[in-house]
């Protein structure tokens, strides 16, 4: 009863004291792990959910709470393999599929999450959790139509649950009906009043009723179809074949274009990462805007707007004392950086991302500001440098260290440059969304 009103705190208690009658009683230990998963303290029901395994190898709702503490430690092979124990144990349970399914949609595996939605289905087909499992998967394979079927469905069988009135508006706004989605967003908040994943919704919806934000999300969604092997692979190839295509021999069309698409795909990049925090910086003016987002969304929204301006205060600094747009593209990728820290919700790793974007704009910030401070006219192009190295007025020890300088600062742009693109490699590491349960 306690654990069901969500006083876990008093449970634990009263679970120790039933322990202290009967230690060995792998139910109650199974009961403190689930106590202890609901108040964050992940390790503590892990070795509850263990030891409760130990005593009672053949309860299998006891390896299913097993699996929902590896699952919520991001430890997805052990939960799996301690899900498919538990339907093993109860084959006509849909609770371990519906579990299984719900570690695909964390690795973006969407069939696979589908698949195991309709198995759970097939076992029970009033599931709700197994309706909501298969609608989340449809929607992101572009589905459209068979998810908004399958959510009618469970709405027409549970018309009160805030899980399926979020979908359904996760799926409308995925389908370009942002007003139609809030609806359902709103509805999901007035029957749970902290519903994250309904709250997320509506500050996608009002992002949405821009034009540019809606084609944004349509891009997003194609992405999310992908693994994320696939969207790294995909990537690393665009890097290589751009490389390939600026270091040609001569400067013909076709260098010319690859540089073009060089600037072109850094854009494209920057906004796919800083579209969601800009929008946010542009929500925090609305005063509506700001009772929806998140204290961790508004903290996102200022760090990006911080690092835009950084990189914008470079950017300026550099065309001024270098005379030259060489820098351009860097400093473009560098506000990447902000944008991917920016980027990682409050169950991610955001302090790493937060402390990785500062260090590059700090790198930045040391390249900029030594450019400015050498005596060489760089902003007067080589023609003055060369002039400059050979004046009688230049030192020789200014001449010697001239060749290291360059070089030097040669190495702290590729520091922050590839620094910020292997932030969206590390992606994976740094991102924890919340999905529907």
């Amino acid at each position: 009863m306690l654990i069901e009103q969500g006083r876990y705190d008093l449970a634990i208690d009263e679970v120790r004291h039933e322990l202290g009658e009967t230690p060995n009683d792998g139910s109650l230990h199974a009961m403190l792990a689930v106590c202890f998963q609901n108040l964050g303290e992940l390790r503590k029901a892990q070795d509850q959910a263990e030891r409760a395994v130990h005593l009672a190898p053949d309860e299998w709702w006891i390896h299913y709470v097993l699996a929902e503490v590896h699952e919520e430690m991001e430890q997805y092979d052990a939960a799996i393999r301690s899900a498919e124990h538990a339907a093993a144990l109860a084959p006509f349970a849909p609770e371990p599929h519906v579990l299984i399914g719900q570690i695909y949609v964390n690795k973006s595996r969407w069939s696979d999450a589908l698949r195991c939605g309709d198995h759970a289905l097939s076992l029970d087909p009033d599931d709700t959790d197994a309706a909501n499992l298969r609608a989340v998967a449809l929607t992101h394979l572009g589905e459209h139509d068979a998810a908004a079927q399958s959510i009618a469905a469970s709405l027409e069988r549970d018309p009160e649950n805030a899980t399926t009135h979020a979908n359904r508006g996760w799926a409308l706004l995925n389908a370009g009906q942002s007003r139609e989605a809030m609806e359902h967003f709103g509805e999901a908040l007035r029957l749970e009043p902290g519903h994250e994943w309904a709250r997320q919704g509506i500050v996608e919806s009002m992002k949405a009723r821009n034009i540019i934000y809606r084609g944004f999300l349509r891009v997003a969604l194609a992405l999310s179809r992908m693994t994320p092997l696939a969207r790294v692979f995909a990537f690393i190839g665009i890097i290589v074949l751009l490389q390939v295509m600026v270091r040609l021999p001569d400067e013909g069309p076709l260098q010319v274009a690859g540089a073009l698409f060089v600037m072109a795909f850094a854009a494209f990049v920057v906004f796919m990462w800083s579209s969601s925090p800009f929008f946010d910086a542009i929500l925090m003016l609305d005063k509506f805007g700001r009772l929806a987002l998140s204290g961790h969304e508004k903290r996102a929204a200022a760090l990006f707007v911080s690092g835009v301006a950084l990189s914008t205060t470079y950017l300026i600094l550099g065309l001024l004392y270098r005379g030259s747009t060489i820098d351009v593209v860097p400093y473009l990728f560098v506000t990447l950086s902000a944008g991917v820290a920016a980027s990682v919700p409050a169950q991610g790793k955001w302090q790493i991302a937060y402390a990785a974007a500062t260090v590059a704009y700090i790198v930045a910030g040391i390249y900029c500001l030594r450019w400015m401070m050498h005596p060489a006219p760089f902003a007067h192009g080589a023609d003055a440098v060369e002039s400059w190295r050979t004046s009688a007025t230049t030192t020789d020890t200014q001449r010697d260290d001239l060749p290291e300088f360059i070089g030097s600062q040669k190495t702290l742009k590729r520091i922050f440059f590839w620094g910020s693109i292997a932030m969206t490699w590390l992606v994976g590491l740094l991102h924890r969304s919340p999905t529907p349960r």
